[in-house]
């Protein structure tokens, strides 16, 4: 075996003619020698980088995915905001355990097709993060389906909106524990005879996981609501690893 150091900020290490980058710090004689079982040992025993797990808000997943994007690293996702986070900033190789926008929107879709009443819809936020919005509607937008119009649930005329609307289907994109107070404090919510469809999407101040039945004690005489929360599905998204 021959030796050869070069001056250089990543130093190289000539073994059979081939040369081997070692970025962490030089190999000792015995390292190099590929039947060396003390050197094979520590190698399997070196903790290994299995992912990165990515913030579960979104301003903090975007951070991330800005500063791991050019090294290709593996990174897991949990949230669906941060998932989104991911997907928008064209990161790839990433696993997710949560869904996405578009599997929201697909899960309204087949929603609306399993009612048969139309694909005309009014949009409800929180005009909390506007981004939010304009990427769903723009998603089911290319699925055919209209927005009638997009109103913030604390607009002072938004009962009159909505009930002269000509969508029968409202989608909440309001985290569904405001949407419940809202409906508590304010009975004439109450006298929309329209469907709701709560997209329980998690913003930076609402966990995900909470308690399904917060809606359960609406009075439904006239407000039905239904819940798209597309989760416990396994995602992943990728291109070529290295």
């Amino acid at each position: 075996m021959v030796l050869k150091w070069e001056p250089s900020s990543v130093q190289l290490l000539q073994y059979n003619g081939q040369w081997v980058s070692d970025a962490v710090g030089f190999h000792d004689p015995t390292e190099c020698l590929l039947n060396n079982k003390e050197a094979l040992r520590k190698r399997s025993e070196a903790p290994r980088l299995i992912a990165v797990l990515s913030p579960k808000d979104s301003e903090s997943a975007n951070s991330v995915a800005q500063a791991l994007k050019p090294y290709n690293l593996p990174i897991a996702a949990f949230s669906s905001s941060s998932a989104q986070a991911l997907l928008d900033q064209g990161v790839t190789g990433f696993i997710s355990t949560a869904p996405f926008l578009f599997d929201y929107a697909q899960t309204l879709i087949e929603l609306l097709k399993l009612i048969g009443n139309s694909n005309l819809v009014s949009i409800v936020d929180n005009n909390e993060d506007s981004s939010i919005t304009d990427k769903f509607v723009e998603i089911i937008r290319q699925l055919n389906i209209s927005v009638a119009e997009i109103i913030s649930v604390d607009h002072p005329n938004i009962i009159n909106v909505l009930n002269q609307s000509d969508a029968q289907i409202i989608v909440s994109l309001v985290n569904k524990n405001i949407l419940a107070t809202i409906f508590n404090s304010n009975k004439e919510f109450n006298s929309i005879a329209k469907l709701w469809v709560s997209i329980d999407w998690p913003t930076n101040n609402n966990g995900e996981g909470e308690d399904e039945e917060t809606l359960d004690f609406i009075n439904q005489q006239n407000a039905n609501f239904v819940f798209d929360n597309s989760k416990s599905k396994l995602k992943v998204t990728c291109d070529t690893m290295e």
